[in-house]
């Protein structure tokens, strides 16, 4: 739960008005007893409430994003609840320049199926089809809502939804997935790019993606004093003692048996 919020917290620092977030979460959700609010069940959580995280905790983090486009992708039980109004927008030109704030979910306030064992769940399969069907040109959300919503209700008793996300600054643009042309030379650029001019934060999330002593040990050098010190500090010492490398040798008990 906490990892969840806070790394979403962390791109809330990072992001631009020049880029595009794209979130997609795959998990349980569930639902008060009263129908009224959505939540989503972290891996860890106890059987509670309070131990889960709202829908509207997720909002509220993503309206202090300068990101020109976020997209959420969420695949799990109950996830209509995070569409509190939807319009029927239809098929326009691609408007990546305006903003935009969508949601498109595998179910309506339901329960949904997690697919055959070992295989994605009929989602997500959709998701990867479609993209993979179609590195040669640009899909805009709208396209991709559309065939998802389409095609999961013929192979799955499921009722995906799309909206804009009410409240949060949307004015009807579009996300757009674009088909890498060269991944090693993307690559290269960005790490290029991070390296001159990177954030604290972007070190920090960068260092929890990698997740290696290394990489904790590189950023306390580059930001010794830095106000992510304390989160890096200890992420350090969970993983020093998980790796048996670095773990204190034990010393041999004494023994008990009678002296000679």
């Amino acid at each position: 739960r906490d990892n969840i919020l806070s790394t979403l917290e962390d791109y809330g620092e990072i992001l631009t008005e020049e880029d595009n977030f794209l979130f997609y979460f795959a998990g349980h959700g569930t639902m008060n007893k009263k129908g009224s609010q959505g939540f989503w069940i972290p891996v860890n959580a106890e059987q509670r409430n309070s131990h889960y995280i709202r829908n509207t905790s997720i909002l509220e983090i993503l309206k202090d994003f300068q990101a020109l486009h976020i997209y959420l992708l969420v695949d799990s039980c109950f996830s209509g609840s995070l569409i509190t109004r939807k319009v029927d927008e239809g098929h326009s030109d691609l408007l990546e320049q305006l903003p935009s704030r969508r949601v498109q979910t595998y179910g309506r306030k339901e329960v949904v199926s997690d697919g055959r064992p070992g295989q994605h769940s009929p989602f997500a399969a959709c998701i990867i089809s479609f993209l993979k069907t179609n590195k040669d040109r640009p899909i805009s959300s709208l396209d991709l809502e559309y065939h998802v919503q389409k095609n999961v209700e013929r192979n799955a008793n499921q009722h995906p939804e799309a909206a804009f996300l009410h409240g949060l600054g949307d004015q009807s643009g579009q996300f757009v997935y674009r088909a890498k042309k060269d991944e090693r030379d993307s690559n290269l650029k960005v790490s290029t790019t991070r390296l001159s001019k990177r954030s604290e934060a972007e070190a920090f999330i960068e260092a929890q993606d990698v997740n290696t002593i290394e990489a904790y040990q590189a950023h306390l050098e580059e930001f010794p004093n830095g106000k992510y010190k304390h989160r890096v500090v200890k992420a350090l010492d969970k993983k020093l003692l998980k790796d048996s490398k670095y773990k204190p040798k034990q010393k041999h008990k004494a023994s008990t048996g009678p002296i000679q």
